[in-house]
């Protein structure tokens, strides 16, 4: 879970569906209006400038919750080891999309 996040999730039972074999991350997520902060220029295979848009707004943009549940064993071996100031192992964190499958199912709201 991200350091800067207050939840009412039911966090004892997310972790506890996860201890089943076979299950998949969890990954929360949050749908939020988005306007981006800079203009699109759409282009064409040709690499022709089509379109200008400026500062789109799009009305229903997944965006990461900060909450992750998964199981510590699968995650483990996506993780790369790296020798951290004290000479001891650590992990590298940004192998996180590496450990939820692709074609993942979302399901809630």
């Amino acid at each position: 879970m991200n350091g800067d996040i207050i939840t009412s999730l039911p966090l004892k039972s997310m972790v506890a569906s996860h201890e089943a074999p076979g299950t998949q991350p969890t990954v929360t997520m949050a749908l939020v209006p988005y306007k981006s902060r800079f203009g699109i220029v759409y282009i064409d295979k040709l690499k022709v400038v089509r379109k200008f848009e400026e500062k789109p707004e799009f009305p229903d943009v997944w965006i990461n919750g900060g909450v992750y549940v998964i199981n510590p064993q699968k995650v483990m071996k996506h993780l790369p080891r790296r020798a951290t100031s004290r000479g001891r192992p650590s992990r590298g964190w940004s192998s996180m999309p590496r450990s939820c499958p692709t074609h993942s199912t979302a399901s809630g709201a």
